[in-house]
């Protein structure tokens, strides 16, 4: 038997190559028709955190006489989500979700009342508003 270190990474589609040059492409496009883009312009991330993970994956083993492909996990597990958003030099957030539907519906409620949240960053509605899913 060995010991098989667990090793994650993500999944990346051939598609994926050309994302980071597409976006590059559309920066400079939207910087040439907007002086002030990068002023206007909220840039957000969301994070999972899981609550039932009991152990780091860093530490985890399992002793076997091959690697297995294949690890088993529960279907759903309990997490959480937290959303934050950057423009300029003003953070918006961070927003605590329990749910997928609660990050969905948030999500919707957010970028609907985005000109009372923001209102120095009216302008990015106008601006991202082919963007911004309504």
């Amino acid at each position: 038997m060995f010991s098989y270190k667990i090793q994650m990474a993500q999944k990346l589609n051939p598609a994926d190559n050309l994302r980071p040059l597409n976006f590059a492409k559309w920066s400079i496009e939207m910087v040439e028709n907007e002086r002030d883009f990068w002023r206007i312009i909220i840039m957000s991330d969301e994070a999972h955190f899981s609550l039932s993970e009991g152990v780091k994956k860093q530490n985890r083993r399992f002793y076997a006489t091959e690697n297995r492909q294949l690890i088993e996990e529960p279907l759903y597990d309990q997490k959480v989500t937290v959303w934050c958003g950057i423009c300029a030099d003003m953070v918006v957030g961070s927003y605590f979700f329990k749910t997928m539907m609660e990050l969905r519906q948030g999500g919707k409620l957010f970028l609907q009342g985005i000109d009372k949240l923001i209102s120095r960053c009216n302008k990015c509605i106008e601006v991202m508003g082919d963007y911004i899913e309504k």
